[in-house]
């Protein structure tokens, strides 16, 4: 019996009882808020006894709520690691008119790959572009051509990954012609670290070091302007915008416990947070706008912290282009020893994809992409990128014992005592 089916044992009478009770409401329900809370095992119960009444036509829910429950059961399968089948009910959200491929690629097309030309789509965040076309080196490895429609900001940078693309464009390109289009965050369902085999579970993901690469000119004028002192590159705050299935994760770390991180010896923050967003004190956050208080509030810190972390000109990741200062950043603080501490946003994920040491903090009811919470552990290695270790709340809304592993990480580092 598996680490799955023994959790299942004890909780199948439970979420039966659950679910009569919802019987004449929402049938996902029970399932949705298990999910929303990382009780994946038990949400992947719920929602197959919400299908089968579903079924038996004693609920009929919209097209739009089906297609979410399938995506979220799809994501707790991905989240306790059975990777088949989390693509396959993640893939529900092809049912969506808006997102319908013209020219679909099959496992059967995959015979004969070699010389075809694939248009990957990027879909959601920057990060998951930045985390999934890692799966589009395999369809390079077999002889096709890549082409990555990305997000505008990205083109430039992602278009100096030859690993894994031959060609990106984006929205305000000619369209090329193309022989298959695939989504990029369905890539899992056709490729691993094996080729072009579907990936079975976390051991199949695919690892070889950086696909996404700064440029060298950018990383020397950053590698000078850390000299002097151990950097840490931070990020506090993420977008609140939904996850695909449409849930919304509070992930910052309010900026007063993670700005003390300073206080390691020898050590120097520097921002790597987008939007301008800069540490400010109480009275300085009292001066704001209603509406700006709102945005601001995480950023408050100590008075005699003021100054502990430094933040970059406004010209930071324009005169360049987006991210592009971020990741020779990243980058430098790389060579100069150091390490990027960060919530998990685009800012991990890009760090991840360039091989760049980052310790990841990691709320309590974290995305399932990064798998189920270990019991009495806080720290793990991530399953996406070699680079990224994760730190997680033991419990809800407590950011004290993940900063503390994380500075007490990044001491044993300076001492040569880190685990590896």
């Amino acid at each position: 019996m598996n680490h799955r089916s023994q959790k299942i044992a004890g909780v199948v009478l439970a979420s039966t009882m659950v679910v009569s009770l919802h019987a004449g409401g929402d049938p996902f329900k029970q399932a949705k808020e298990q999910f929303y809370s990382s009780d994946y095992i038990e949400s992947i119960d719920a929602y197959e006894q919400a299908f089968e009444r579903i079924k038996q036509e004693q609920v009929a829910p919209s097209d739009e709520e089906i297609r979410n429950a399938h995506m979220c059961y799809g994501q707790a399968h991905w989240a306790v690691g059975e990777y088949r089948k989390g693509c396959k009910e993640f893939d529900a959200r092809l049912t969506d008119p808006s997102k319908k491929l013209e020219k679909p690629l099959t496992h059967e097309a995959l015979q004969n790959i070699k010389d075809k030309t694939v248009l990957a789509r990027a879909e959601y965040g920057l990060g998951d572009t930045f985390g999934f076309m890692k799966y589009l080196k395999a369809l390079k490895d077999a002889g096709a051509t890549v082409i990555l429609l990305a997000q505008g900001p990205l083109k430039g940078m992602l278009s100096r990954s030859k690993e894994c693309v031959d060609r990106v464009i984006n929205g305000r390109d000619e369209m090329p012609d193309f022989d298959y289009d695939v989504y990029l965050m369905s890539m899992p369902g056709y490729t691993s670290k094996h080729g072009l085999v579907p990936i079975e579970s976390h051991k199949d993901i695919p690892h070889f070091g950086a696909y996404i690469h700064p440029l060298e000119v950018l990383v020397g004028k950053w590698v000078k302007e850390l000299q002097g002192s151990c950097p840490i590159g931070v990020c506090w705050a993420a977008s609140k915008n939904p996850v695909p299935g449409g849930r919304v994760l509070d992930r910052d770390v309010p900026l007063k416990v993670l700005v003390k991180l300073s206080t390691i010896a020898n050590h120097k923050l520097y921002s790597l947070q987008g939007g301008g967003r800069a540490p400010i004190t109480q009275s300085e956050f009292e001066k704001l706008s209603e509406d700006e208080q709102k945005i601001r509030e995480g950023d408050i810190v100590p008075d005699e912290y003021a100054n502990a972390i430094c933040c970059f000109d406004e010209n930071f990741d324009k005169e360049s282009g987006p991210f592009e200062d971020t990741v020779a950043v990243m980058q430098a603080i790389k060579l100069s020893g150091g390490e990027v501490v960060s919530v998990d946003t685009s800012v991990p994920n890009l760090a991840g994809a360039a091989d760049i040491p980052t310790c990841m903090l990691m709320v309590y009811d974290s995305d399932s992409r990064w798998g189920e919470r270990t019991p009495g552990a806080s720290r793990k290695t991530n399953r996406f990128f070699k680079s990224v270790k994760e730190f997680w709340q033991k419990k809800k809304g407590d950011w004290s014992g993940p900063m503390h592993d994380v500075q007490e990480y990044l001491e044993e580092k300076v001492s040569g005592k880190e685990e590896k």
